[in-house]
């Protein structure tokens, strides 16, 4: 695991290589299989992780992976955090 974020429902995120997890009372859940470094939660609560490949984006039930351009796949993403 690569970086921790918890939500307002007090749900673990965990990004890793392996891709976004959630923990949460019932256990452990895979949200995307895309490899992601960092992961924050914004004030409206959405969930963002970002890696190489681009960023997640949940909020609420939905899932949306926004791809990454060359620039991006060029650069490593270490840290996210709202604003």
């Amino acid at each position: 695991a690569f970086a921790f974020a918890e939500d307002r429902e007090g749900r673990l995120w965990v990004a890793s290589d392996a891709g976004l997890h959630r923990l949460d009372a019932t256990g452990f859940r895979l949200v995307s299989e895309r490899p992601v470094a960092a992961v924050a939660v914004d004030g409206d609560g959405s969930v963002w992780a970002a890696g190489r490949e681009g960023l997640v984006r949940v909020q609420g039930a939905d899932v949306a992976l926004l791809d990454a351009d060359e620039r991006m796949r060029q650069a490593a993403v270490l840290v996210t955090d709202a604003d």
